[in-house]
């Protein structure tokens, strides 16, 4: 190995120094520590964060980037998102028909139809934050440029699910938005559902059947129906969209439903003109003194004087009835799914495309299935009872 000694002279201190010939390679810029270490303290470099304006310090003797400008990475991956945001926002006005009326504000009559991905439930979807949120729903944040609360829904004036107009949406709470599909009739109601064994114009038939005696029990066998169903009519706490008038019934405290013609109330009315107590018509009547108070109550009454009660259907949307019988008949009481036998009492319709996906209540688009069968079907796989209507 070769001692010989070459002369250099320092970055720092300009003092010449000697360096052996095998540590020429290495290029030796300063005599010693010290001065190395006063030149790697000049070549810090003081910047302003381009981010949050905080100044920071880039330290080149850890090889730091000489390009640097961001303080953190928390303010480096702030701009990024941002400009990925302001990206997908750019392509998010893109992914919708949009009917090119609107000048500077949406148009207030068409709507704009999300091309884009949809949900199980037909509406939009886009990725906001690493999160689906629904497409109506982000076209009213950034329109308006604010958040709306999760405690609200973002409610269609149009009622049209892939629509993404904002002056067709509007915030409104779960009550609101669901009074506005009971008023324009957007729900499942009445013989609109599927599932249903009774149709409208069966509803004015049990009242008349329970006027003239029949007990409950004996509608429900008539109707083919669960005795629950009839109770739930009488009290008016289904199909509340049908109207009823003229009233021939009264209620007494107990609950019992009378008519002031019926004979034992006739009776107790006869014998209190006749002037007899409320004790001895009690002994001759064979009920309690209260029931006779009650009856002499309902006696006192004006009877109506119609032979048959009035009834009003509401304005109910014009679907097509399903003939729940004629199907299951036509499908030999087979589920389309599992393929085994339904009975008649707990089968269901089944639409073969989804009524959200623009399926009828035609026929060729019925079936029988089982109940669980139904629900647990999923809707983005063809079955091979779908394969006919292809």
């Amino acid at each position: 190995m070769s001692t010989a000694r070459h002369p250099r002279v320092c970055e720092v201190c300009n003092t010449t120094f000697y360096v052996r010939t095998y540590r020429l390679r290495q290029q030796p810029r300063f005599c010693g520590a010290t001065c190395m270490g006063i030149a790697m303290r000049t070549l810090d470099e003081v910047r302003q964060c381009a981010e949050c304006g905080a100044p920071f310090t880039v330290r080149k003797r850890k090889q730091e980037k000489e390009n640097r400008i961001y303080c953190s990475l928390s303010c480096h991956w702030r701009v990024v998102g941002r400009e990925k945001a302001q990206k997908t926002l750019d392509g998010f006005w893109d992914r919708m028909e949009r009917c090119g009326h609107d000048g500077d504000l949406p148009c207030p009559y068409c709507c704009w139809i999300w091309k884009g991905a949809r949900s199980t439930s037909g509406y939009g979807k886009v990725s906001h934050n690493g999160s689906d949120r629904p497409a109506h729903r982000r076209a009213w944040e950034i329109w308006n440029e604010r958040t709306m609360p999760p405690e609200l829904d973002g409610a269609h004036y149009c009622h049209t699910r892939r629509c993404c107009n904002p002056m067709h949406i509007h915030a409104a709470t779960p009550k609101e938005n669901m009074a506005d599909a009971l008023r324009d009739g957007r729900t499942l109601f009445g013989s609109r559902d599927g599932n249903s064994k009774l149709v409208e114009t069966d509803i004015p038939e049990i009242f008349r059947l329970h006027d003239e005696g029949w007990t409950k029990k004996r509608i429900a066998v008539h109707f083919d129906v669960h005795v629950t169903s009839i109770q739930n009519v009488l009290a008016r706490r289904t199909w509340k969209h049908v109207q009823i008038t003229g009233d021939r019934l009264h209620y007494t405290r107990r609950g019992k439903r009378l008519h002031p013609d019926t004979p034992q109330v006739a009776q107790v009315h006869a014998l209190r003109l006749q002037g007899k107590s409320l004790r001895v018509i009690a002994d001759i009547v064979g009920l309690s003194e209260p029931t006779v108070y009650r009856y002499m109550l309902i006696a006192q009454r004006q009877p109506a004087t119609l032979p048959d009660a009035q009834f009003v259907l509401s304005q109910a949307p014009e679907m097509p009835q399903i003939d729940r019988l004629s199907i299951y008949e036509r499908d030999r009481g087979i589920c389309h799914i599992c393929k085994r036998k339904v009975s008649r009492k707990t089968f269901t319709i089944d639409h073969l495309i989804p009524r959200i996906y623009g399926g009828s209540n035609e026929p060729p688009n019925l079936a029988v299935a089982h109940l669980r069968c139904n629900v647990r079907r999923h809707t983005g796989k063809r079955i091979p009872a779908q394969l006919r209507l292809f």
